[in-house]
Protein backbone atom coordinates (compact mmCIF):
# COMPACT_ATOMS: atom_id res chain seq x y z
CA UNK A 1 0.00 0.00 0.00
CA UNK A 2 2.90 2.35 0.94
CA UNK A 3 4.50 1.86 -2.54
CA UNK A 4 1.63 1.88 -4.10
CA UNK A 5 1.05 5.43 -2.32
CA UNK A 6 4.20 6.71 -3.45
CA UNK A 7 4.24 5.47 -7.01
CA UNK A 8 1.16 7.72 -7.14
CA UNK A 9 2.22 10.49 -5.75
CA UNK A 10 5.50 10.91 -8.29
CA UNK A 11 3.32 10.16 -11.51
CA UNK A 12 0.98 13.34 -9.65
CA UNK A 13 4.23 15.33 -8.88
CA UNK A 14 5.11 14.80 -12.04
CA UNK A 15 2.12 16.13 -13.73
CA UNK A 16 1.98 18.87 -11.52
CA UNK A 17 5.59 20.26 -12.55
CA UNK A 18 4.58 19.74 -16.25
CA UNK A 19 1.80 21.48 -15.56
CA UNK A 20 3.45 24.40 -14.07
CA UNK A 21 6.25 24.71 -16.54
CA UNK A 22 4.19 24.68 -19.50
CA UNK A 23 2.12 27.56 -18.13
CA UNK A 24 4.91 29.37 -17.32
CA UNK A 25 5.99 29.17 -20.99
CA UNK A 26 5.51 32.00 -23.41
CA UNK A 27 2.67 31.30 -25.85
CA UNK A 28 3.94 28.79 -29.22
CA UNK A 29 5.35 30.91 -32.19
CA UNK A 30 3.85 29.91 -35.53
CA UNK A 31 5.62 32.29 -37.71
CA UNK A 32 9.52 33.02 -37.97
CA UNK A 33 11.71 34.79 -40.27
CA UNK A 34 13.06 31.76 -42.22
CA UNK A 35 10.22 29.79 -43.96
CA UNK A 36 11.49 25.80 -44.85
CA UNK A 37 9.96 23.30 -46.65
CA UNK A 38 10.77 19.93 -45.48
CA UNK A 39 10.48 17.47 -48.44
CA UNK A 40 9.25 14.43 -46.84
CA UNK A 41 9.59 12.03 -50.42
CA UNK A 42 8.16 8.79 -48.78
CA UNK A 43 10.68 7.30 -50.43
CA UNK A 44 11.34 3.42 -48.53
CA UNK A 45 15.08 2.72 -47.62
CA UNK A 46 15.10 -0.04 -50.28
CA UNK A 47 14.13 2.05 -52.85
CA UNK A 48 16.40 4.82 -51.79
CA UNK A 49 19.25 2.40 -52.40
CA UNK A 50 17.52 0.53 -55.65
CA UNK A 51 16.39 3.79 -57.95
CA UNK A 52 18.22 4.66 -60.71
CA UNK A 53 19.82 8.12 -60.21
CA UNK A 54 17.45 9.64 -62.92
CA UNK A 55 14.25 8.60 -60.78
CA UNK A 56 15.85 9.95 -57.52
CA UNK A 57 16.08 13.15 -59.72
CA UNK A 58 13.12 13.09 -61.04
CA UNK A 59 12.05 12.58 -57.29
CA UNK A 60 13.74 16.12 -56.66
CA UNK A 61 12.51 17.64 -59.57
CA UNK A 62 8.96 17.21 -58.72
CA UNK A 63 9.19 18.60 -55.29
CA UNK A 64 10.51 21.68 -56.24
CA UNK A 65 7.39 22.09 -58.53
CA UNK A 66 5.16 21.87 -55.85
CA UNK A 67 3.23 25.03 -54.95
CA UNK A 68 3.74 24.48 -51.43
CA UNK A 69 7.65 25.64 -51.66
CA UNK A 70 6.50 28.89 -52.85
CA UNK A 71 6.76 30.92 -50.46
CA UNK A 72 9.45 29.39 -48.49
CA UNK A 73 13.88 30.53 -48.83
CA UNK A 74 15.45 26.88 -47.68
CA UNK A 75 14.05 23.77 -49.33
CA UNK A 76 15.10 21.00 -46.73
CA UNK A 77 15.71 17.74 -48.59
CA UNK A 78 16.44 13.92 -46.24
CA UNK A 79 19.41 12.01 -45.98
CA UNK A 80 20.93 10.53 -48.72
CA UNK A 81 18.21 11.78 -51.56
CA UNK A 82 21.11 11.26 -53.96
CA UNK A 83 22.87 8.02 -54.01
CA UNK A 84 25.85 9.31 -55.43
CA UNK A 85 28.16 12.88 -54.68
CA UNK A 86 25.47 15.51 -56.58
CA UNK A 87 28.25 18.29 -56.61
CA UNK A 88 30.31 16.10 -59.51
CA UNK A 89 26.63 15.43 -61.32
CA UNK A 90 24.92 17.86 -64.29
CA UNK A 91 22.07 17.28 -61.79
CA UNK A 92 23.86 19.62 -59.44
CA UNK A 93 24.14 22.20 -62.04
CA UNK A 94 20.54 21.87 -62.41
CA UNK A 95 20.39 22.33 -58.70
CA UNK A 96 22.35 25.58 -58.49
CA UNK A 97 20.60 26.94 -61.40
CA UNK A 98 17.58 26.19 -59.90
CA UNK A 99 18.51 27.83 -56.45
CA UNK A 100 19.38 30.46 -58.72
CA UNK A 101 17.06 31.26 -60.77
CA UNK A 102 13.99 30.99 -57.51
CA UNK A 103 16.08 32.88 -55.17
CA UNK A 104 16.05 29.50 -52.36
CA UNK A 105 18.23 27.69 -51.01
CA UNK A 106 18.53 23.91 -50.62
CA UNK A 107 19.53 22.01 -47.85
CA UNK A 108 19.99 18.33 -48.90
CA UNK A 109 21.55 14.89 -48.12
CA UNK A 110 23.71 12.77 -50.56
CA UNK A 111 26.69 10.56 -50.37
CA UNK A 112 30.19 11.21 -51.39
CA UNK A 113 32.48 8.50 -52.48
CA UNK A 114 33.96 7.98 -48.47
CA UNK A 115 31.35 9.90 -46.36
CA UNK A 116 27.55 10.31 -45.96
CA UNK A 117 26.69 14.26 -46.21
CA UNK A 118 24.54 17.53 -46.49
CA UNK A 119 25.18 20.31 -47.97
CA UNK A 120 23.81 23.70 -48.80
CA UNK A 121 23.28 24.70 -52.00
CA UNK A 122 23.01 28.61 -51.65
CA UNK A 123 21.79 31.39 -54.13
CA UNK A 124 24.24 32.48 -56.57
CA UNK A 125 26.87 30.78 -54.33
CA UNK A 126 26.34 27.35 -55.64
CA UNK A 127 27.30 24.13 -53.03
CA UNK A 128 29.09 25.23 -50.19
CA UNK A 129 31.49 23.46 -47.70
CA UNK A 130 29.94 19.57 -47.36
CA UNK A 131 29.51 18.61 -43.79
CA UNK A 132 30.13 14.79 -43.40
CA UNK A 133 28.56 12.46 -40.59
CA UNK A 134 30.67 12.54 -37.32
CA UNK A 135 28.67 9.61 -35.83
CA UNK A 136 28.06 6.57 -38.12
CA UNK A 137 26.04 3.42 -37.25
CA UNK A 138 27.75 0.24 -36.61
CA UNK A 139 27.51 -2.43 -38.53
CA UNK A 140 25.58 -0.53 -40.84
CA UNK A 141 27.96 2.71 -42.51
CA UNK A 142 30.71 0.91 -40.85
CA UNK A 143 32.32 -2.44 -38.79
CA UNK A 144 34.49 -1.89 -35.62
CA UNK A 145 38.08 -2.34 -36.56
CA UNK A 146 38.53 -5.16 -33.90
CA UNK A 147 38.59 -8.98 -33.73
CA UNK A 148 35.94 -10.22 -34.94
CA UNK A 149 34.94 -7.95 -36.33
CA UNK A 150 37.61 -7.07 -38.67
CA UNK A 151 36.99 -9.88 -40.40
CA UNK A 152 33.60 -9.12 -41.65
CA UNK A 153 34.01 -6.01 -43.91
CA UNK A 154 33.55 -7.66 -46.95
CA UNK A 155 29.70 -7.61 -46.07
CA UNK A 156 29.60 -3.72 -46.25
CA UNK A 157 27.71 -2.16 -49.02
CA UNK A 158 29.16 1.24 -47.77
CA UNK A 159 32.91 1.53 -45.17
CA UNK A 160 32.47 5.32 -44.48
CA UNK A 161 34.77 7.86 -42.60
CA UNK A 162 33.56 9.45 -40.49
CA UNK A 163 33.63 13.51 -40.93
CA UNK A 164 35.31 15.67 -37.82
CA UNK A 165 34.34 19.10 -38.99
CA UNK A 166 31.21 21.20 -37.40
CA UNK A 167 30.08 23.37 -39.88
CA UNK A 168 27.74 25.95 -40.08
CA UNK A 169 25.48 27.25 -42.99
CA UNK A 170 24.60 30.78 -43.40
CA UNK A 171 21.70 30.93 -45.44
CA UNK A 172 20.86 33.83 -47.93
CA UNK A 173 18.87 35.54 -45.43
CA UNK A 174 21.50 35.83 -43.02
CA UNK A 175 20.22 33.05 -40.29
CA UNK A 176 23.27 30.42 -39.22
CA UNK A 177 22.35 27.09 -39.29
CA UNK A 178 23.43 23.32 -38.55
CA UNK A 179 22.93 19.43 -40.00
CA UNK A 180 22.66 16.93 -38.41
CA UNK A 181 22.44 13.50 -40.15
CA UNK A 182 20.52 10.60 -39.17
CA UNK A 183 21.28 9.10 -35.62
CA UNK A 184 23.51 12.61 -34.48
CA UNK A 185 20.46 13.87 -32.67
CA UNK A 186 20.86 11.10 -30.26
CA UNK A 187 24.46 12.78 -29.18
CA UNK A 188 24.01 15.87 -27.41
CA UNK A 189 27.59 16.51 -28.33
CA UNK A 190 27.14 16.82 -31.60
CA UNK A 191 24.31 19.60 -30.92
CA UNK A 192 26.64 21.13 -28.86
CA UNK A 193 28.89 21.73 -30.92
CA UNK A 194 27.48 22.90 -33.57
CA UNK A 195 25.89 25.74 -31.47
CA UNK A 196 29.26 26.17 -30.04
CA UNK A 197 30.40 26.82 -33.65
CA UNK A 198 27.46 29.49 -33.95
CA UNK A 199 24.15 27.99 -35.02
CA UNK A 200 20.70 29.75 -34.09
CA UNK A 201 18.49 26.81 -35.75
CA UNK A 202 19.47 22.93 -35.23
CA UNK A 203 18.33 20.49 -38.35
CA UNK A 204 18.17 16.94 -39.16
CA UNK A 205 18.15 15.16 -42.38
CA UNK A 206 17.16 11.24 -42.02
CA UNK A 207 16.26 7.89 -43.41
CA UNK A 208 14.26 5.92 -40.68
CA UNK A 209 12.48 4.47 -43.45
CA UNK A 210 13.92 1.00 -41.89
CA UNK A 211 12.19 1.14 -39.07
CA UNK A 212 8.44 1.38 -40.84
CA UNK A 213 6.02 2.42 -38.27
CA UNK A 214 7.19 1.34 -35.31
CA UNK A 215 8.02 3.33 -32.48
CA UNK A 216 11.51 3.48 -33.29
CA UNK A 217 10.11 6.67 -35.54
CA UNK A 218 8.84 8.73 -32.45
CA UNK A 219 11.99 7.81 -30.37
CA UNK A 220 14.19 9.70 -32.75
CA UNK A 221 12.10 12.39 -32.83
CA UNK A 222 12.06 12.86 -28.81
CA UNK A 223 15.65 13.07 -29.32
CA UNK A 224 15.13 17.18 -30.91
CA UNK A 225 13.22 17.54 -28.20
CA UNK A 226 16.29 17.17 -25.92
CA UNK A 227 18.28 18.63 -28.13
CA UNK A 228 16.28 21.76 -28.45
CA UNK A 229 16.31 21.98 -24.92
CA UNK A 230 19.43 22.03 -23.86
CA UNK A 231 20.74 24.47 -26.51
CA UNK A 232 17.49 26.69 -26.43
CA UNK A 233 17.86 26.23 -30.29
CA UNK A 234 14.96 25.52 -32.81
CA UNK A 235 14.34 22.05 -34.30
CA UNK A 236 13.57 20.68 -37.75
CA UNK A 237 13.68 17.10 -38.53
CA UNK A 238 12.95 16.25 -42.11
CA UNK A 239 12.82 12.38 -43.06
CA UNK A 240 11.81 10.49 -45.83
CA UNK A 241 9.17 8.38 -44.69
CA UNK A 242 8.54 10.08 -41.68
CA UNK A 243 8.20 11.67 -39.32
CA UNK A 244 9.02 15.04 -39.90
CA UNK A 245 8.96 18.30 -37.45
CA UNK A 246 9.69 21.41 -36.42
CA UNK A 247 9.80 21.49 -32.53
CA UNK A 248 10.71 24.77 -30.82
CA UNK A 249 13.37 26.05 -28.38
CA UNK A 250 11.08 25.05 -25.27
CA UNK A 251 10.73 21.15 -26.95
CA UNK A 252 7.00 21.72 -28.49
CA UNK A 253 6.43 20.06 -30.99
CA UNK A 254 4.67 22.98 -33.40
CA UNK A 255 4.19 20.67 -36.79
CA UNK A 256 4.51 16.95 -37.83
CA UNK A 257 3.59 14.84 -40.18
CA UNK A 258 2.06 10.94 -40.38
CA UNK A 259 4.49 8.66 -41.30
CA UNK A 260 4.51 7.19 -44.75
CA UNK A 261 3.13 9.69 -46.53
CA UNK A 262 4.16 11.74 -49.15
CA UNK A 263 3.97 15.49 -48.22
CA UNK A 264 5.79 18.99 -47.95
CA UNK A 265 5.83 20.48 -44.50
CA UNK A 266 5.75 24.30 -44.58
CA UNK A 267 7.28 25.53 -41.29
CA UNK A 268 8.57 29.24 -39.85
CA UNK A 269 11.32 29.61 -37.46
CA UNK A 270 13.76 32.60 -35.87
CA UNK A 271 16.92 31.73 -34.68
CA UNK A 272 18.42 31.78 -31.18
CA UNK A 273 22.13 33.02 -30.78
CA UNK A 274 22.19 32.85 -26.96
CA UNK A 275 23.62 30.15 -25.15
CA UNK A 276 22.65 28.17 -22.50
CA UNK A 277 24.17 27.06 -19.56
CA UNK A 278 24.28 23.45 -20.77
CA UNK A 279 25.84 24.59 -24.17
CA UNK A 280 28.88 25.87 -22.46
CA UNK A 281 29.25 23.21 -19.69
CA UNK A 282 28.21 20.52 -21.17
CA UNK A 283 27.67 17.07 -18.53
CA UNK A 284 29.47 18.26 -15.75
CA UNK A 285 27.14 17.55 -13.67
CA UNK A 286 26.65 14.06 -14.51
CA UNK A 287 30.19 13.83 -13.69
CA UNK A 288 30.12 15.66 -10.65
CA UNK A 289 27.31 13.56 -9.57
CA UNK A 290 29.07 10.27 -10.59
CA UNK A 291 32.28 11.91 -8.81
CA UNK A 292 29.60 12.52 -5.47
CA UNK A 293 28.13 9.21 -5.49
CA UNK A 294 31.39 7.26 -5.39
CA UNK A 295 33.09 9.22 -3.27
CA UNK A 296 29.69 8.76 -0.94
CA UNK A 297 29.79 4.54 -0.95
CA UNK A 298 33.54 5.07 0.30
CA UNK A 299 32.61 6.93 2.84
CA UNK A 300 30.08 4.69 3.40
CA UNK A 301 31.96 1.55 3.63
CA UNK A 302 34.83 3.08 5.84
CA UNK A 303 31.88 3.72 8.19
CA UNK A 304 30.60 0.32 8.54
CA UNK A 305 34.28 -1.12 8.97
CA UNK A 306 34.78 1.61 11.98
CA UNK A 307 31.51 0.32 13.42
Amino acid sequence: MCIRDSIIGVFVLIYASDVLVSSLLPPKHMSGSLKVALVQPNISPYDNYNLTAQKLENVVRKALKDKKISSVSLVVFPESVIIDDVKRLRFGKELEEWANTHQKDILLGYLDDSQNVANLIKVNKGFQKEYAKTKLVPFSEFIPNFFPFSHFKFLMIYNFKPGDKYVIYRTTGGKRISVMICFESFFSSVARKLVNNGSQILFVITNDGWFGKSSALEQHLVKGIYRAVENRRPFLQCAHTGISAEIDKYGRIIARTPIGVKTILNVSVDGNSKKTFYTTHGDWFVGFAFILSIVSFVIDIAQKRKM
